[in-house]
């Protein structure tokens, strides 16, 4: 994974994608014992999975919807996998577009998320 590059929420929209790392607010994200995983941007928009859209989204986070509920993967990094819905699906990023995304699980570098922190927050 380039650790110069990180899981981007695009405030302009509730798009979710990888971009080079800057520090701001909408690259930090809290993972929550519950699951959810929130955005310190806004600590009430978690992440998303849309199936029907075939992406990852910053919406108001709702604990009793699957599609919000991460877990953390069996290696070192985190893979982060929805439980239910998707029992063998991470969290994933297209390299060619940067767009984040859910895919079966493979283990490959981009389904390999590193916590990452800030001072500044």
């Amino acid at each position: 994974r380039d650790r110069n590059m990180c899981l981007d929420w695009n405030t302009r929209s509730v798009n979710v994608y990888v971009h080079q790392c800057h520090g701001g607010k909408n690259q930090v994200w809290r993972y929550a014992d519950n699951g959810l995983i929130k955005s310190e941007m806004d600590m009430t928009r978690c992440l998303f999975w849309n199936r029907w859209r075939d992406t990852v989204q910053v919406r108001h986070c709702r604990l009793g919807w699957n599609a919000m509920k991460w877990r953390k993967g069996e290696t070192e990094s985190l893979n982060l996998k929805l439980p239910l819905s998707c029992s063998s699906c991470c969290l994933d990023w297209h390299q060619s577009r940067r767009d984040a995304y859910v895919h079966r699980c493979q283990n490959g570098d981009n389904q390999k998320w590193h916590e990452a922190w800030t001072a500044k927050y």
